[in-house]
């Protein structure tokens, strides 16, 4: 894919939101927002393109019913977070935690089981929500 105002502009939303997950709807409508004319099938030919070239981590989950996207930038250790979801607002938040890490290398070692570490997620209540309980 050649480097075009779409392109640059949907890898700067990402990288602009890089500690979150953005689903192609929410980039959508930032593009929109920004006056940035693409069609959500060049939207999400873009997108493809720029997980195939490990731009950005696409995560998929049953329980949001959508895709997100994340930028992974030089710093980035996506491929050791997990993933925490807010039952109620639907949050998708990454979590990179050492306990957890250090229980899943116990699963792998000790009960001989190879864990999927991006799609481990945690099912809760987020801070915010958990106030409003």
């Amino acid at each position: 894919m050649y480097q075009t105002k779409q392109k640059n502009s949907i890898i700067n939303i990402l990288i602009d939101n890089k500690d979150k997950h953005l689903n192609a709807e929410e980039i959508y409508m930032i593009l929109k927002n920004n006056n940035t004319a693409v069609s959500l099938a060049t939207l999400y030919r873009c997108l493809d393109k720029l997980v195939s070239e490990n731009l950005v981590r696409k995560y998929t989950s049953t329980h949001l019913g959508k895709a997100c996207y994340q930028y992974i930038d030089k710093s980035c250790t996506l491929h050791n977070h997990f993933h925490l979801v807010c039952e109620k607002c639907q949050k998708l938040i990454h979590l990179d935690c050492k306990m957890i890490e250090d229980f899943i290398e116990h699963i792998e070692k000790h009960h001989n089981f190879k864990v999927q570490r991006e799609k481990v997620v945690y099912y809760g209540l987020c801070e915010d929500c958990r106030g409003e309980v």
